[in-house]
């Protein structure tokens, strides 16, 4: 026996007796009804991340929720413990992990999941090396560089001068010079957009002998 009231708050599924009897002449009249339970959880579906990285400064976080009754889908974005959002999609400009919940307001179920948000902007690291001095008879210099974390992407180099003008806006990783002076590189990965500026100096030895002419002894008749 649950209660003897006319009615009752129930918290489990299953089958329940109603029996009321009548006290004037003992009898009795039953009847039994079912409590289904709607325990269905909403269907949740969350689209991979994109990269935060040196061209891409934020990223749509998209998630999608549906319910197996037709119910209404609640969102919440949250990232340690903190509320961010009420709606299906979050733009993000930090890297971590995110959490969406999504709620079927129809029956109260909930669905988690976690999203993370990766940070790629790592900068080329190079050594930028001039391997020849220009003098009088050498007159040009090669100028080399090495990607110390060189990846398996490709890379853009961009070679100038200390004033500002532009050598070889589209290069490779070695330039030939004719000039002494201060020379730049800059290197860009090309998938993450994040470059890096170093600058190498080319030396020049123009060490010019130096003389005197003697005076020359006078010529005479003899």
């Amino acid at each position: 026996i649950l209660n003897s009231s006319w009615q009752i708050y129930i918290q489990n599924a299953g089958t329940f007796v109603f029996e009321i009897e009548n006290e004037g002449n003992g009898c009795i009249s039953r009847d039994s009804f079912e409590v289904i339970p709607d325990e269905n959880l909403p269907d949740l579906s969350v689209e991979p991340a994109d990269t935060l990285n040196c061209i891409r400064n934020s990223v749509i976080l998209s998630a999608s929720g549906q319910s197996s009754g037709g119910g209404i889908i609640s969102y919440i974005w949250s990232k340690n413990g903190n509320i961010l959002d009420s709606s299906s999609v979050l733009e993000v400009f930090d890297g971590g992990s995110y959490s969406i919940l999504i709620t079927d307001l129809n029956n109260g179920c909930s669905v988690s999941q976690q999203v993370q948000v990766a940070v790629d902007r790592e900068q080329p690291e190079f050594n930028i090396l001039s391997l020849d001095t220009i003098n009088c008879r050498d007159t040009s210099a090669r100028i080399i560089s090495e990607i110390l974390n060189a990846r398996n992407v490709n890379y853009h180099y961009n070679w100038s001068q200390l004033d500002g003008s532009v050598i070889d806006p589209d290069g490779d990783s070695s330039l030939t010079v004719m000039n002494t002076g201060t020379y730049l590189l800059e290197i860009t990965n090309l998938d993450n957009g994040c470059s890096n500026i170093e600058m190498v100096e080319v030396m020049g030895a123009f060490d010019y002998p130096e003389f005197v002419i003697l005076q020359p002894s006078e010529i005479t008749c003899n």
